[in-house]
């Protein structure tokens, strides 16, 4: 079934957020879009190129992307989709929170910089799991 009327060009939402809830996961806020069926979200990892798409229905306003690597920077850049037509609405960028080690201590992204020990520290441990999803909870 077609509607009798093409659908008209989406009106992206006007603001984006993006926060870092833990170690591993950031979530994405924003207000309605208009005409739009579902959003697209592209999630690019700054560090590796690496991108995970997700899409949501009208009538969302947030999402979460959870098993990320820590203390990496991500941009999301959504868009408004209605059948054929997209609109390319905001962007937002954001670090997961870095982590010390195995241990509860976690810190923001200016630590990376900061000092020079921990550079390179998340780089050992991202490898760990990925390519079997993101480990237990608690692991970290």
């Amino acid at each position: 079934f077609y509607p009798a009327h093409p659908p008209l060009a989406p009106v992206p939402p006007g603001q984006l957020a993006l926060r870092a809830l833990a170690t591993r996961a950031l979530r994405a806020s924003w207000y309605s879009s208009g005409g739009a069926a579902w959003l697209h979200l592209l999630l690019t990892d700054l560090l590796s190129g690496f991108n995970l798409t997700a899409g949501v229905t009208r009538g969302v306003s947030s999402h979460t992307f959870p098993c990320l690597s820590p203390g990496t920077p991500y941009t999301l850049k959504l868009s408004a989709v209605a059948g054929p037509h997209w609109a390319v609405g905001p962007s937002a960028t954001e670090w997961t929170r870095e982590c010390w080690g195995f241990a509860d201590h976690c810190r923001g992204p200016s630590a990376k910089r900061a000092d020079p020990a921990m550079r390179g520290a998340s780089r050992v441990l991202q490898g760990r799991g990925e390519a079997r999803g993101c480990p237990p909870a608690g692991w970290w």
